[in-house]
């Protein structure tokens, strides 16, 4: 998938690039290189990665090492915002207009989207539920997702059992799964997207794949490997269309088997954890 989207002009496997080099920063203490490298991500896929930033700074917190996270953050923004800004003046502003009419024109345009939003724009026609980018339904989407993505960090941030166990967990656990959450619920994505979910998926399955040793661990594999192909084979005339808003199947899929592996992992208690992983 990385390769296709090479092909057709897209930027994930970079910005999967730049996600892994902040999260191994960031467990190695690096925070500064981490905040680097995840603010550069998410201003190259800011619909995708907006919240790596500050789930970096939110994971450092407890440790005292969100100054440097916000740091490096600044210095991506230094880099690839305030420079191109004052060398080119109007890019940023041509940009931000091309951005809210792009956005007005998503659900007729382009109704094909993965996630949740995307997928109910594929129930029945009696449902009337058709939402835009900035229709009701898709911000209670959204509004949910951002509420539990909240749930999880602060489970994280204030449980002290879950501050005893190693830092590479905390790390990952604490940037990832509440990535996934977004991506689950974020109104404009693409299948292709869900690529930056790799060290999520890797996670789920535990060292050495232990997890694949479980059925539902083999039924949402085999959901991931088989919904690229609908972005990979071009239909014909007459042939059967599958929406790529059923990435959002997957999706769900391998947030139910990280949330299983998140409790074992980090068998931390608390109503926040129950919350979090209904």
């Amino acid at each position: 998938m990385a390769w296709l989207g090479f092909r057709l002009g897209q930027m994930d496997a970079v910005v999967l690039g730049l996600e892994v080099v902040a999260l191994l920063a960031a467990m190695r203490g690096r925070s500064a290189l981490g905040g680097l490298a995840g603010t550069a991500g998410a201003l190259l896929a800011p619909q995708v990665l907006w919240p790596l930033p500050l789930l970096l700074v939110a994971v450092g917190a407890r440790d005292g090492r969100w100054r440097g996270a916000v740091a490096g953050a600044l210095a991506a923004l230094l880099a690839l915002v305030a420079i191109p800004a004052l060398t080119r003046p109007r890019l940023l502003p041509a940009w931000a207009g091309l951005m809210h009419r792009f956005a007005a024109g998503v659900g007729p345009a382009q109704p094909d989207l993965a996630g949740l939003p995307g997928l109910v724009r594929f129930a029945p026609a009696g449902w009337r539920l058709r939402p835009g980018l900035t229709d009701p339904l898709t911000l209670a989407i959204v509004g949910a997702g951002l509420a539990l993505l909240i749930v999880v960090v602060w489970n994280g941030w204030a449980d002290r059992a879950w501050h005893a166990r190693p830092p590479r967990l905390r790390v990952a656990w604490g940037i990832m799964l509440p990535l996934g959450v977004w991506i689950l619920v974020t109104p404009y994505s693409h299948g292709m997207d869900a690529l930056v979910l790799a060290p999520l998926a890797l996670l789920a399955l535990g060292p050495d794949g232990a997890e694949l040793a479980r059925p539902p661990a083999w039924l949402v594999v085999a959901a991931i490997l088989a919904l690229p192909q609908i972005f990979i084979l071009t239909p014909g005339p007459g042939t059967l269309v599958v929406p790529q808003s059923l990435t959002a199947v997957a999706l769900l899929g391998l947030l139910a088997l990280a949330t299983a592996r998140w409790r074992r992992d980090l068998p931390a208690g608390g109503a926040g954890k129950t919350v979090a992983s209904v």
